[in-house]
């Protein structure tokens, strides 16, 4: 948010913890930029875009060739929808139709960024809630519902990406299959259930503050706290993000596909 001047021509993120698709989203951890606001902002950094490159017209073939990575609705499930001691969401949808009012959303605010000059964009897929730590404390064996539901909604991504692809000019969308690339190794649920911290079991997210020191073997835990991945984690998921292993991690493109001049001139 403080990025000014020709620092947007590097790149800007506007990630915000907690965030969601929907505007209540993540309410319960405090204040966040939800998917809306993001895109917001976005909108600002185009303007100023246009003023450093002399024109709009400038400001749109520069973001051509910008490749975005939108990842939302984790926080729409963990911090909404399975939260129904703070939300009324899982009483007014199934888990079939919030995964459609979601996507319906998602599209909307997709579209505004294409609208806004985003053609290269990779869609992040929602992976394995249901066996972060949290969540295996408060649900237990329950938690296969967890990642059922987050499986629909990556569902209705792979048809909104298709969809991008067929009817919007120039677009080159990407869905990467976050749940199925992590799930390919063998993880025991013990595994899943340690952290790099002390942490309230059921309650909190993040590591308890002053408590005790962060470990330092890092690299041999999957979690860093009771719902964040460690870089050892996310590592290997980013690389097939990249370049994929397998024809299921990214559909139809891969990162590496994105930045090439042969997937751009073929579309």
């Amino acid at each position: 948010m403080t990025a000014t001047g020709s620092q947007i021509l590097k790149g800007v993120n506007y990630a915000s913890g907690a965030a969601g698709i929907r505007h209540e989203s993540g309410k319960t951890q405090g204040d966040r930029l939800s998917l809306g606001e993001q895109v917001f902002l976005h909108k600002t950094t185009v303007s100023r875009l246009a003023l450093l490159l002399k024109g709009r017209k400038a400001a749109l073939n520069y973001l051509k060739k910008c490749i975005y990575t939108v990842g939302f609705g984790s926080n729409d499930y963990v911090n909404n929808y399975f939260m129904p001691e703070a939300y009324t969401t899982s009483q007014e949808f199934t888990t079939e139709a919030y995964a459609e009012v979601l996507a319906q959303e998602y599209l909307r605010q997709l579209n505004e960024l294409y609208k806004y000059g985003a053609r290269k964009v990779a869609v992040l897929g929602v992976g394995q809630v249901g066996y972060t730590p949290v969540e295996l404390s408060r649900f237990g064996a329950d938690v296969a519902t967890l990642n059922a539901a987050v499986e629909l909604f990556n569902a209705e991504l792979k048809t909104l990406v298709a969809a991008f692809n067929a009817n919007s000019t120039g677009a080159i969308f990407t869905f990467l299959n976050s749940t199925g690339i992590s799930s390919g190794s063998n993880v025991t649920i013990a595994d899943l259930s340690k952290t790099c911290c002390s942490v309230v079991p059921t309650t909190n997210y993040t590591c308890v503050p002053f408590k005790q020191e962060i470990y330092s073997n890092r690299d041999e835990y999957i979690f860093f706290d009771n719902i964040h991945p460690t870089e050892a984690a996310n590592e290997p998921v980013a690389t097939r993000y990249y370049s994929a292993l397998d024809p299921t991690d990214a559909y139809p493109y891969d990162i590496k596909q994105l930045t090439s001049s042969s997937t751009a001139a073929s579309l």
